[in-house]
């Protein structure tokens, strides 16, 4: 059956991303490399109601790759998007931790895609005592938000009936962070110079002159050179209007706009109950007493390795000198080795051999802590 539509799964590490890819395309999965990089890439496909989709598991990602720093990983998910080959993305986060999976979010909305959320893991969200409103989340992101469970496989048929919803009428997404005033007006100055740039690209304009700000190599790529020399102007604008550098200033509109969201949708139900590991944290990392016991367990540890494990020397020196020596020795006399042959060999093998490096005094056993 020929594949209709093309699906591409994006999201963070963790966030139960090829669980879900795993749950919709069974069997059919192929893997490979992406070209050029030894990322790995994984294909697979499903059918639904007559329709074929083929999915793109995309590298999990916490951002999408800026300023020529970012990871192979990073590349390859922000290049695979922006060539526009996926005619939706399905963006899975994980709803126990909304806020950190939703910077990856935002980055989705400012290149103006057609996505679906995927919130994944509700289940482990509701056993922490919290509640998201999928309808607010949905209305504040301006896309569909499905809740799901995909370790249990609840929520996929949902899902696959609004991925094929989403295909037949593909919209960019309402939401989209707003920056401080500085950087939407060079933006806005930047935005129609770059129309016909981006439009060969098959990329939003807004989105290459907010990247062209925080600096971006892609979008220079895009803009040429001129265009970038005036980037740089703006960007020192921006830097001299808000005091901090253009991609720290980026960065917090797309927090600003994460908090709001979070308003919106999540509500903490009850407080959660401090779990062992917890407790113990809070001892064991505590900013003074963190390092005293820290040196305690390490010497606690050095003196069970010397203490105990000196019980067991014996056994091991006497092991490794039958093994070792004794042994090699006796076979090469049988098949009459020269003896210079045996002598390396027998070298060779006591220095393999155990020893009680105490017995030879040069090691003290070491003092109870707590006699």
């Amino acid at each position: 059956m020929k594949c209709h539509h093309t699906i591409a799964l994006a999201g963070n590490p963790n966030c139960g991303k090829t669980t879900l890819f795993n749950g919709l395309t069974g069997a059919t999965q192929t893997i490979g490399n992406w070209p050029g990089v030894t990322v790995e890439k994984k294909l697979g496909a499903y059918a639904w109601k007559g329709t074929s989709y083929e999915i793109v598991d995309l590298p999990g990602v916490y951002l999408l790759a800026n300023v020529g720093r970012g990871s192979e990983d990073e590349r390859v998910a922000r290049d695979y998007i922006l060539s526009g080959e996926a005619d939706l993305i399905v963006n899975i986060v994980d709803a126990s931790n909304l806020e950190r999976n939703l910077y990856l979010t935002t980055q989705l909305l400012e290149i103006g895609v057609p996505i679906i959320l995927a919130l994944n893991m509700s289940d482990l969200a509701e056993r922490g005592g919290v509640a998201i409103d999928a309808a607010a989340l949905g209305q504040a992101l301006g896309c569909p938000v499905v809740p799901m469970v995909a370790s249990k496989r609840k929520g996929g048929e949902a899902l696959k009936a609004e991925i094929a919803r989403a295909v037949q009428a593909p919209s960019a997404p309402a939401g989209r962070p707003t920056q401080v005033p500085a950087v939407e007006a060079a933006i806005d100055v930047l935005a129609p110079a770059l129309s016909d740039a981006a439009k060969a690209a098959g990329v939003d304009p807004r989105w290459v002159a907010l990247k062209l700000i925080e600096g971006d190599d892609r979008a220079e790529r895009i803009a040429g050179p001129s265009l970038t020399e005036e980037a740089k102007q703006l960007r020192a604008d921006v830097e001299k209007a808000c005091g901090e550098d253009a991609d720290i200033v980026i960065a917090d509109g797309r927090f600003r706009f994460i908090a709001e969201i979070m308003k919106a949708c999540h509500r903490q139900k009850h407080a959660v109950s401090t779990t062992l590991t917890q407790r113990i944290d809070a001892v064991a990392l505590n900013r003074f007493l963190g390092v005293p016991i820290f040196l305690v367990a390490m010497y606690l540890m050095f003196l069970f390795t010397i203490m105990i494990g000196g019980a067991f020397i014996d056994f091991f020196d006497k092991g490794g000198e039958a093994l070792f020596v004794d042994l090699p020795e006796q076979g090469l006399a049988a098949i009459g080795a020269p003896d210079l042959v045996q002598v390396i060999v027998k070298g060779f093998g006591s220095g393999l051999q155990t020893r009680d490096i105490r017995a030879d005094h040069r090691l003290p056993v070491p003092v109870p802590l707590f006699p």
